[in-house]
């Protein structure tokens, strides 16, 4: 993979995962603690004031996840 298209990060929540046509809910294989590669186009940054201190996230769908690292 292009170094410059992926990054890593911890995963510290997870969602219930996408809602799929059937009605169910697509499996995660990801949990918290988890280092992953994403793809690097693949993210959502939010900050959020935590207590008057600015917290950076990174928002990633479970789609765009490359890897688990272990």
């Amino acid at each position: 993979a292009n170094k410059e298209q992926q990054d890593r990060g911890t995963v510290i929540a997870v969602g219930p995962g996408k809602m799929l046509e059937s009605g169910s809910r697509q499996a995660i294989d990801v949990k918290i603690g988890d280092l992953v590669i994403f793809k690097k186009w693949g993210k959502e940054e939010i900050e959020i004031d935590d207590g008057g201190t600015k917290k950076k996230y990174l928002i990633v769908s479970v789609d765009e996840v490359m890897a688990v690292l272990e």
